[in-house]
């Protein structure tokens, strides 16, 4: 499963980090009583985190796998996975090095971002676009001398869904420069992370699409907090600035589209809304969601052959209350409209690939 980044690091896509993978290994444990050996397997719920690190301002230096300093060059990728044992509460590194290149724009994930349940809120931070980098991995320059860019969309299987925990704003590059010169900036708080972000409160919209963030999948849920909270900025809104595209078409066995004998439609499935098993209790509503962008989504109805409870409401009158879920306001971004790289299509071609032992 796939949820936020924590720490310092700030979110899933905060800074071009990915997002924290987390797995769950099974292991053996042997005891002696009464001189029988006895053997039980028990859940073991240690941390593979993933940590994905674009160099782009400058230099990266980390520890590789046998403890020597190394330095990755501007233009490259750092992968950085570890092993944190809950029982021990001790870190070892499984895989620490830097490849030529940089994302081209498309995180793919065959699985759900944010899991599916009440724990994990989902993903929040900054989107950064990916510096576009020649052959040789060199950042490639526009005529003004500046970094071009690929903007980032983050796709999964369409089975699976994306959950939004909090803001998930737009850098901003000229308050990052503008921070850096004056000696102000702090990278490493992540609660001040708006300080290199397009201003929601101002309703700054795309000033181009170098950093837009796009987002595709079946079900993109709203899981927020509702008040004060380093998460949406300690200002009640969790403002979203993406191009959100949830939705699939219905296929049957021979993959052709499922035919609704009523309408003469296809039937499609997915969508923007409250994560349902908040939407439909009873109490207060949850808070409010700003989107800046476009939502383009299959139905605000059902998932096809799922119960109601599958949904795609903002807001319901469970329990009688009229206000149970998320506000939200819709601001149109036209430049979020613009992106280089956004699929229209779940087809994707594999550019690169990380091979990782199995676990049992």
């Amino acid at each position: 499963q796939w949820g936020s980044a924590g720490g310092s690091g700030g979110s899933g896509v905060s800074g071009g980090s990915a997002s924290v993978c987390v797995r769950y290994a099974t292991r053996t444990r042997e005891s002696r009583e009464r001189y029988l050996i006895r053997t039980e397997t028990v859940t073991d719920w240690d941390e593979f985190r993933t940590k994905i690190v674009e160099v782009t301002e400058a230099p990266y230096e980390y520890t590789d796998v046998d403890g020597n300093n190394q330095v990755a060059p501007i233009g490259s990728t750092v992968i950085l996975e570890e092993v944190y044992d809950n029982e021990t509460r001790t870190t070892t590194p499984k895989i620490a090095k830097h490849v030529t290149g940089q994302i081209n724009g498309t995180i793919f994930s065959n699985d759900n971002i944010g899991r599916e349940s009440n724990t994990w809120a989902g993903v929040w931070g900054i989107a950064k676009g990916s510096v576009l980098t020649d052959t040789n991995g060199q950042p490639v320059l526009d005529s003004n001398g500046k970094y071009q860019y690929n903007n980032k969309t983050i796709a999964t299987s369409l089975n699976d869904s994306i959950s939004i925990g909090g803001d998930l704003l737009q850098f901003d590059p000229t308050r990052f420069e503008n921070l850096v010169k004056n000696g102000s900036l702090e990278p490493t708080d992540h609660r001040k992370r708006a300080q290199i972000a397009l201003d929601p409160s101002n309703n700054e919209l795309s000033p181009n699409n170098d950093h837009v963030l796009g987002l595709v999948s079946r079900d993109v849920w709203m899981k927020g907090p509702k008040g004060n909270n380093y998460r949406n900025n300690d200002d009640g809104y969790n403002d979203v600035y993406a191009i959100i595209l949830a939705g699939k078409t219905e296929l049957d066995s021979s993959g052709n589209p499922i035919i609704n004998s009523t309408t003469g439609r296809p039937e499609v499935s997915g969508g923007f809304g409250t994560w349902r098993a908040e939407r439909d209790r009873t109490g207060d509503g949850l808070g409010k969601y700003r989107v800046f962008g476009g939502i383009i989504q299959g139905t605000t109805g059902a998932n096809y052959r799922d119960n109601s409870n599958d949904t795609h409401f903002w807001t319901s009158s469970a329990g009688g209350n009229n206000y149970v879920g998320y506000e939200v306001e819709t601001r149109y971004d036209v430049e979020a409209t613009r992106q280089r790289i956004f699929p229209a299509i779940n087809e994707f071609a594999i550019m690169r690939y990380l091979e990782r032992s199995a676990r049992q």
